[in-house]
């Protein structure tokens, strides 16, 4: 089994898509494997809603209450965002019990994010396998820093038995979805390449083109 920085570090992805200098010291351990949360995309879900378009500070109280109070409506978007304020403070076991709370609904984002989590062992017992699970979830639904993590996870046999096939079929759907893991994507199938046989890319192509994805619920750093 490879390790995920020594294929990172080869295709060129480097900090990662969401490194943050306000989170160094959270994200720079895993940062250089995995396309993971970051203070830039838990500061981007709060800008979504809650007074922000108004001007108003996210986190203020009338914003966080209202956050709150959506969110305990079932609002999976509030619920997401509650996670990530938790998540930002440290409070891993609040942010993964709202951030489960938006994934099964089906919220991308939320799946990606907890996925993020288990992959850490934030909040949760470390477990790759589950990892993995959310982020297939997010990742059919077109999820591109998903459906990246999950090329990285078959390229290196993490929660997953290794398999190129997969790792290429995944990192080609990532490629095309656009988002910061786009260049990533692409330099992770030029990496997989040199360990396939033409017969594999071509069959990891056309799983790719067969691959039908649900819509996102919206990118990551909207």
């Amino acid at each position: 089994m490879e390790s995920i920085s020594r294929f990172c570090q080869a295709a060129g992805c480097g900090r990662g898509a969401y490194y943050n200098s306000a989170v160094e010291s959270k994200s720079k351990s895993m940062s250089t494997r995995l396309n993971l949360r970051s203070g830039a995309l838990i500061l981007g879900l709060l800008s979504l809603s809650y007074g922000s378009q108004q001007g108003a500070r996210v986190g203020a109280p009338e914003d966080l209450t209202a956050m709150r109070e959506q969110a305990e409506h079932g609002n999976a978007r509030a619920q997401c965002n509650l996670g990530a304020i938790y998540d930002r403070d440290q409070n891993y076991a609040e942010a993964v019990r709202w951030y489960r709370k938006a994934a099964e609904q089906d919220y991308d984002i939320a799946q990606y994010l907890l996925g993020g989590m288990y992959e850490q062992g934030s909040g949760v017992t470390q477990d790759y396998a589950e990892a993995v699970r959310w982020w297939r979830k997010a990742a059919e639904r077109g999820n591109a820093e998903a459906l990246y993590n999950l090329g990285v996870m078959y390229a290196t046999g993490r929660g997953v038995a290794q398999n190129y096939v997969r790792a290429y079929m995944w990192a080609t759907l990532a490629s095309r979805a656009g988002g910061k893991s786009q260049k990533a994507a692409a330099s992770l199938c030029d990496v997989l390449a040199t360990k396939m046989t033409p017969a594999q890319i071509a069959e990891a192509q056309r799983l790719a083109s067969e691959r039908k994805l649900k819509p996102a619920a919206g990118p990551p750093t909207e």
